[in-house]
């Protein structure tokens, strides 16, 4: 799993709830996840609140 925020400060929350070790965080949006280059899938889910 992959998780993708903009944000350090959100990032930083996300580091800390449970499970957040089995997941790989990166400070970018949606552009900085790299295609898999095989018939992995990937999905992008924005949850945007304004």
């Amino acid at each position: 799993m992959i998780g993708v925020d903009p944000s350090p400060t959100m990032l930083g929350y996300a580091r800390r709830q449970p499970g957040a070790e089995a997941v790989t965080w990166i400070d970018g949006d949606a552009a900085a996840v790299e295609p898999a280059g095989d018939d992995t899938r990937v999905l992008v889910i924005s949850a945007y609140r304004a």
